[in-house]
């Protein structure tokens, strides 16, 4: 699968597969993130979270300067993503033999 990811300063990060990491539920089954876009996921988290706080301490963010309350809700948008990637996980694990 050929997919990319739009990852505005603010915003939901969207990815082209038609996912959107926005605090909302992910189209299709639960929960719904294809393996071919958890890298993808990862990557638009890390470059969301690094556009709003910086790459290193005391270094200037891509994002002009958010408010609190902004940067709150990046933080916590990017969070709902991550347990959006640890439940298509669980599933992925639960699906496999154990040996």
């Amino acid at each position: 699968m050929n997919t990319s990811a739009t990852v505005p300063a603010t915003g939901p990060i969207t990815i082209q597969s038609g996912l959107c990491i926005n605090g909302a539920s992910l189209p299709g089954s639960v929960p719904g993130v294809a393996i071919s876009d958890w890298d993808l996921m990862f990557d638009a988290v890390r470059t969301r979270l690094t556009r709003t706080v910086g790459e290193r301490p005391g270094e200037q963010p891509v994002a002009p300067q958010l408010p609190a309350s902004l940067v709150q809700a990046v933080v916590l948008d990017c969070v709902r993503a991550l347990d959006q990637l640890h439940t298509a996980l669980a599933q992925e694990r639960s699906q496999r033999p154990t040996s």
